[in-house]
């Protein structure tokens, strides 16, 4: 059998020994050892009766001349093999199996022995004779300490002409040796530190040639060869030396980026989701998309012959799954890109790098997604930042068409920082959801440009001391032109609150009675504080007033009453 590597035999007589034994009048008592068949069962020594030959092809068992099974080879012995106190003979099996073979049977059979666990992880099989001895040698010795008589122990050993596999050879180069340690080690001092653990080394044009004795099965590569010299070498031994470079394993500012993005996702509630970038091009047109694809020229599925050119569809899939599996109640993001052809003459194809969030939770719609993205310039640090309605986004740039598409027609708009385009907020247009086959509710939706966002400036990361002291809010309401952006009243109002003014907020906007039709009210929240005492009403008051003119002044911003 090509799993059995060799088997050894030796028996012994307990009691008083009458005449010595000659195995080769024994060898008819000798075991085999097959394969299992189909269905074919065995109780083993713990009582419990295994059925063999189904999930697994390599079920190996031991066998006497009748073929009857006596034990599960490698993993445990038979009911029927049991010593008890009317047992006179022992006749000792020493093999080598192969260490896969017994995992997968121990495995289908839920049964991990301590003989298993040993040939799993590997046995010598230039060892056999040596641990029938060893065995022998032990059993006679617990006789005497004991003061028994000890048993006889048959002279000689039946073979079932064992078959040892060659020893492993490792080529080992003495450059890579000294280059990894950092050593002058010659090929004789080599030679010298392998000799004495059991490796048969001879020397060649450049390199050593190493062979592996069978009891060293955990080394089986040069850098195992290299680890066993700077043991018996000495780690003391090995002068440390700098590294090459300060910067190694350094992530790039994208990678930083990516992993920034993905922390404040999942911090707003929201899981990461994969989609294929294969695609139907039939579901990218039902998105609105008009982006022309990517087509492939040997697809894989007959449908799927494009690459995305956006994230929505492939999040709208994965909401659709949720909702038959009655899990509609989840926000879910995507980071990955997005493939279209260019317009230009050569039709080269064009990659971005986008990120995307579907917020479909209870009570998510539009202002989910603005929060989002407020928490994202936080968070970055992001300077200069500002919001403007969508209007007529299909038909524009081919960059802003990877953003907007399947976005609503009303309730959406993009973000800049400075004069770059960097994503679109709002909402999945209500159409886009029908043909998706989503239920008609308000789904909040925010997709940014990676790489355009990598290259947005940044402010600096300093530190401000915590007043000890109390704050105060002062709500102010302007009445602001659509033209002028909700940025430009934030910043100023910034700016004129100077060292007091510790946080701005924009808190409500209104558009109705009272204000004229063009503009709207902006209400923003602007706290107060300190550092060095408790803030009265004077300087409070004066504060205001100083936040007032300044608006009034350099904007056409009036204060609302």
């Amino acid at each position: 059998n090509a799993i059995v590597d060799a088997s050894n035999y030796v028996m012994l007589e307990l009691g008083q020994p009458t005449h010595p034994y000659d195995l080769a009048q024994l060898y008819g008592r000798g075991l085999r050892v097959r394969r299992a068949r189909p269905d074919e069962s065995l109780v083993t020594l713990d009582g419990v009766r295994r059925m063999l030959g189904r999930s697994s092809a390599d079920d190996l068992l031991i066998c006497d001349t009748k073929d009857i099974p006596v034990g599960l080879a490698g993993v445990m012995g038979g009911e029927s093999s049991e010593i008890s106190s009317a047992t006179t003979e022992v006749l000792l099996e020493v093999a080598t199996f192969d260490g896969i073979a017994i995992g997968r049977t121990a495995t289908a059979q839920g049964l991990r022995s301590e003989a298993s666990t040993r040939f799993w992880r590997g046995t010598d099989p230039e060892g056999l004779e040596r641990a029938a001895d060893r065995f022998c040698e032990l059993v006679v010795a617990a006789h005497l300490a004991k003061g028994l008589t000890p048993p006889l122990v048959a002279a000689g050993h039946l073979e079932s002409t064992p078959v040892l596999p060659p020893r492993r050879v490792v080529s080992l180069r003495t450059s890579r040796v000294n280059s990894y340690l950092g050593t002058q080690l010659s090929e004789a001092a080599m030679i010298g530190l392998l000799a004495p653990l059991g490796f048969e080394v001879e020397v060649v044009e450049g390199h050593l040639n190493v062979q592996i004795p069978g009891y060293r099965g955990d080394v089986s590569r040069e850098v195992d060869l290299i680890e066993e010299i700077a043991r018996h070498f000495g780690y003391d031994q090995i002068v440390a030396t700098s590294r090459r470079s300060p910067f190694v394993g350094q992530r790039t500012d994208r990678q930083e980026l990516r992993r920034s993005l993905r922390s404040l996702f999942c911090g707003l509630g929201a899981s990461e989701a994969w989609s294929s970038s294969i695609v139907d091009p039939a579901e990218e047109h039902s998105t609105g998309s008009t982006v022309r694809p990517v087509e492939l020229s040997n697809p894989i599925v007959v449908n799927e012959v494009a690459l995305r050119s956006h994230l929505l569809g492939g999040l709208c899939s994965a909401l659709r799954y949720n909702e038959s599996h009655r899990n509609s109640e989840i926000r879910l993001f995507e980071i990955g890109n997005v493939f279209a052809l260019s317009d230009s003459d050569d039709e080269r194809p064009q990659e971005r790098e986008l990120a995307a969030v579907v917020f479909a939770s209870l009570g998510d719609d539009a202002s989910t997604a603005w929060s989002c993205w407020r928490a994202l310039v936080d968070s970055l640090q992001l300077d200069d930042a500002q919001f403007e309605l969508t209007q007529a986004l299909p038909g524009e740039s081919l960059a802003l068409e990877w953003l907007s598409t399947g976005v609503h027609p009303t309730r959406s708009g993009q973000v800049h920082l400075g004069d770059l385009t960097v994503g679109v907020i709002g909402e999945i247009d209500p159409a886009v959801q029908e043909l998706l086959g989503l239920a008609p509710r308000r789904l909040g939706w925010l997709v940014v440009d990676v790489e355009i966002l990598n290259r947005c400036s940044r402010r600096e990361k300093l530190a401000q001391p915590v007043s000890h002291f109390p704050s105060a809010d002062v709500d102010l309401a302007f009445v602001l032109s659509d033209e002028i952006p909700a940025v430009v009243l934030e910043r100023a109002i910034r700016d004129a609150a100077g060292e007091l003014g510790e946080s701005v907020r924009l808190v409500d906007t209104y558009r109705g009675r009272g204000v004229h039709e063009g503009s709207r009210s902006l209400s923003y929240r602007v706290r107060f504080c300190a550092s060095d005492k408790t803030l009265t009403e004077q300087d409070i008051s004066a504060a205001r007033t100083g936040i007032i003119s300044t608006v009034e002044s350099c904007l056409p911003a009036t204060l609302r009453s």
